[in-house]
């Protein structure tokens, strides 16, 4: 994953329909750095089909990872009953950007 980009990540081939969940979560962590998630995004904020789960970052939020270390992410779940499921964790690794500026669409 490159920094200042608009990475998505899709979690694929899933054995439970996420949409039938009460609950879904995207952890997006650096284990090397520390044990707590840099950034959640859960339910709304996810795209969900009968067997995947998707989310785009912003520019922005691609700025709070450090570059040239793991970024950990893992999917979980709770389903209506209250049983937790979890992906295992992959690692991506993350490339720096040269420049920091955010780019935008000009309005008009």
């Amino acid at each position: 994953m490159r920094m200042m980009t608009t990475p998505v990540f899709t979690f694929s081939n899933l054995k439970t329909d996420p949409r039938q969940l009460a609950v879904v979560e995207m952890a997006f962590a650096q284990l090397e750095i520390s044990e707590k998630p840099i950034l959640l995004k859960i339910g709304s904020e996810l795209t969900m089909t009968e067997d995947s789960v998707s989310v785009m970052l912003t520019q922005e939020e691609t700025r709070l990872f450090d570059p040239g270390t793991c970024l950990n992410i893992q999917l979980r779940g709770l389903s209506k009953d209250g049983k937790v499921t979890s992906s295992k964790v992959f690692c991506a690794d993350i490339d720096p950007a040269l420049s920091d500026k955010v780019l935008k669409l000009e309005e008009g």
